[in-house]
């Protein structure tokens, strides 16, 4: 209903921009009060409400992944609102074999850039906090990429710059915080275990089963927690499933095809 709302009344760059900044703001907001949370021990969701199910909380998310996944959403949002150099002037005439001109930073696009890397280091450092492996190994490598992509970019130098300050920044809050449980958290990567024994895998693959026998169609949205017992395999018979664990593989399912 938001995203209805919002792409129904966001009608040019400067409202859309307005919005970008809000979700960042939001975001800058929501990674301070899960660090806090996180460095003063406190259990259940903003240190007081533990969910009913269980879970891994981690600020105002039941699930750290999720906390994970949405921070780096915002992270690039922020990177996105970045000012662009400008040429001090297009329509001079540029000599050939020379780049054009680049007019100064303006003092208002000089605060903006460093409260947008201040804020995208805090979130990418609650990415790290929040020790959700699969958040902090896609956060590097979107950050890798990026950074090799400008890097071959002749024009693109001060951006190259921007992405290895923000992964400097990001690694210093960390270190200040405390580094150790994220080490220790990512050592857990390289040990070695059966991937299709993994819990996650498993599940996967019965999903993918449900979606064959309705592949057109699906099993119907918000059904799965009703349809997986039947394809639930002998090695996953802890509990009851309320989700897949693959958003992509519970939508094909769900939906169908179609």
């Amino acid at each position: 209903g938001v995203f209805v709302v919002i792409s129904n009344t966001v009608r040019d760059w400067r409202e859309l921009r307005a919005l970008g900044i809000a979700v960042v703001v939001s975001g800058f907001a929501m990674a301070i009060a899960a660090m806090i949370q996180s460095v003063c021990g406190a259990g259940g969701i903003y240190g007081f409400y533990r969910p009913r199910l269980g879970g891994t909380p981690f600020g105002p998310f039941t699930n750290r992944n999720h906390f994970a996944a949405y921070m780096n959403l915002v992270v690039g949002l922020a990177l996105g609102l970045l000012p662009v150099r400008r040429h001090a002037d297009r329509r001079a005439p540029v000599p050939r074999g020379r780049r054009e001109p680049d007019a100064p930073w303006s003092p208002q696009e000089i605060a903006r850039i460093m409260l947008l890397l201040f804020a995208a280091a805090i979130m990418g450092a609650s990415v790290c906090l929040s020790l959700s492996r699969g958040g902090m190994t896609s956060l590097a490598l979107a950050l890798a990429v990026m950074g090799s992509y400008f890097t071959f970019r002749t024009r693109a130098a001060e951006r190259r710059n921007t992405i290895l300050t923000l992964s400097l920044f990001v690694a210093a809050v960390v270190i200040w915080l405390g580094w150790e449980p994220v080490a220790d958290r990512l050592g857990t990567l390289i040990q070695t275990t059966d991937p299709l024994r993994d819990t996650r895998t498993l599940a996967t693959l019965a999903t993918l089963r449900a979606w064959g026998a309705a592949p057109l169609a699906g099993c119907g949205f918000g059904a799965f927690r009703y349809f997986f017992p039947i394809f639930q395999p002998a090695a996953l018979q802890i509990g009851r499933f309320l989700h897949a664990h693959n958003d992509y593989a519970q939508l094909l399912a769900e939906g169908g095809l179609l």
